[in-house]
């Protein structure tokens, strides 16, 4: 499976829902995120449901890390490295020419340079991309909390946050018909055993890390970064991670609904991946811990 590159539909522009979220995005802080997924009651997937579905091949490179903090940033790309040609553990994109991947670079992201490449993914880390879709899910986030939630209130919501935080009627016309595709996503992953029976998606930020190790690669393969930045992007995105998710299948359920939300694909292909690594010992997600941080914010080595 290939995640391919992410439709372009996000309605608002980075920095206005950043202020809105009232995150310093200079600072790169990510309190406004919710941390209440490892709290939920009954929201453990049904790893046993899962491993009749893990059917994905992920392919993996033997010289490369598989253990270690490093192994542990690369595996939050795993899901992407899905069925394509690029090893999990790499720290480089392989399988196509330095010149795809720089075309790419510029007609997706608008990439152009080592510059360019270092303010993007630095804004994936950030959380600061895909930021349409979490704002719904912020929006939404008192009432999942709380157990009152309920999807025909999600119009509601998203209405009453778009007048909270300043936002005229044109957002709401522009935005309210992904409500339904939210709602679809939640039920799909009830359905497939990711979530819970009452479970929702709680944030797209495991999709968006994701994306950012993706990106830390191909910026070796165009040229635009040394492994070791790279790599430091990596370790970077794994410490973010570590501060938002408590276990590989809260990550996956956000990784998999970032996904099924941005990209025309087959949704059982995203779960054919997301179960092999969930339920098969040799991947990642089973062979290496979630990086954990203490009440502090540091994460653990």
């Amino acid at each position: 499976m290939s995640t391919g590159e992410p439709d372009p539909d996000d309605a608002f522009s980075a920095a206005d829902l950043a202020a809105a979220f009232g995150r310093d995005s200079a600072g790169g802080d990510l309190g406004w995120v919710r941390y209440s997924a490892a709290e939920a009651v009954g929201s453990r997937a049904d790893r046993r449901g899962l491993a009749a579905h893990a059917t994905a091949t992920i392919p993996v490179d033997p010289d490369g890390p598989l253990y270690g903090e490093l192994a542990q940033g690369l595996a939050l790309g795993a899901l992407g490295a899905a069925g394509g040609a690029t090893p999990w553990n790499a720290v480089r994109e392989t399988g196509t020419s330095a010149y795809s991947v720089r075309i790419d670079l510029e007609q997706v992201w608008g990439i152009h340079g080592a510059q360019d490449w270092f303010a993007v993914v630095a804004s994936m880390i950030g959380l600061q991309e895909f930021v349409e879709a979490e704002a719904m899910l912020v929006a939404r986030a008192p009432a999942v909390a709380s157990g009152d939630y309920r999807a025909e209130d999600f119009d509601d919501l998203w209405r009453r946050w778009l007048i909270d935080h300043d936002y005229g009627g044109d957002a709401y016309d522009g935005t309210h018909h992904r409500l339904a595709e939210v709602t679809a996503v939640d039920e799909y992953l009830r359905g497939c055993g990711l979530l819970a029976p009452d479970g929702c998606v709680e944030t797209i930020a495991g999709y968006t890390f994701g994306w950012a190790v993706r990106l830390a690669r191909c910026g070796v393969q165009a040229g635009y970064a040394e492994a070791a930045e790279a790599r430091q992007m990596i370790l970077t995105a794994r410490d973010s991670a570590a501060r938002i998710f408590a276990s590989w299948t809260e990550f996956a359920v956000s990784a998999v609904a970032g996904t099924l939300l941005h990209h025309t694909i087959d949704w059982d292909d995203v779960r054919a991946a997301a179960a092999t690594l969930l339920a098969v010992d040799h991947s990642p997600w089973r062979a290496l811990p979630f990086p954990l941080s203490d009440p502090s914010g540091s994460v653990a080595e």
